[in-house]
């Protein structure tokens, strides 16, 4: 079964920010998500039980329901910073 993407409202503004180039890669990936959110790599320390998806030089930081069937999309900025804003 698929999963559901679900975005927050910092996830869409960074997506709407973010350049074409950026965006596409980014969509391309998240199809990946609903197959197998389970197969990117898991965070540790004070992000524990959320995930991050490489996107270029970006990352997409994001967490699971498997009780729902979700993937909870948090934010999407440059590698260097992304972990400070979650």
């Amino acid at each position: 079964m698929k999963y559901k993407i679900k975005t927050t409202k910092p996830f869409e503004k960074d997506f709407k920010n973010s350049n074409k180039n950026i965006r596409e890669i980014a969509i391309n990936k998240i199809e990946k998500l609903r197959n197998n959110p389970h197969s990117f790599k898991r965070l540790h320390g004070s992000l524990k039980g959320k995930y991050s998806l490489r996107v270029g030089e970006y990352r997409i930081v994001y967490a699971i329901d498997d009780d729902k069937k979700e993937v909870i999309l948090y934010c999407l900025s440059h590698r260097k910073k992304v972990y400070e804003r979650v």
